[in-house]
């Protein structure tokens, strides 16, 4: 399987110009059919294959659009295919209090009604019910 992310953010300087590496944000890409069909395999091997180096995640669904060609489509957390549980269960098994970032919606609402959906669908993964 094809394995492909980006960082951003390259790290730090501590005392005496030691390099400290920080990752500020890890983008794991759903891109191929073969991710997005077989998403629980690619979700497992990217937190193999990242394990120990993990400091917060996206978290956003993916949907496959209804054209002829094959094209993938960022959504908000409950509208697309993404096995959500699975994600949750190796965040957490990475770190407890792991931080889960949502992103790219537009408005207000949409931000709180993907949070509250979250939260009813991994209420088991969450501090706050």
């Amino acid at each position: 399987m094809n394995f492909n992310y980006y960082f951003v953010g390259a790290g730090a300087w501590g005392s005496g110009g030691t390099r400290i590496p920080l990752i500020y944000s890890i983008h794991i890409h759903i891109t191929t059919p073969r991710r997005y069909f077989y998403n629980d395999e690619f979700l497992v091997e990217c937190f193999e294959k990242l394990h120990g180096t993990i400091v917060s995640c996206h978290l956003k669904d993916i949907l496959l659009k209804p054209d002829y060609t094959f094209q993938l489509q960022e959504c908000a957390c409950g509208e697309g295919t993404l096995n959500l549980e699975l994600y949750a269960q190796l965040a957490s098994a990475e770190n407890p209090h792991m931080p889960m970032i949502i992103e790219h919606l537009t408005t207000d609402e949409e931000y709180v009604a993907s949070v509250k959906y979250v939260r009813e669908r991994l209420g088991i993964y969450s501090d706050h019910h």
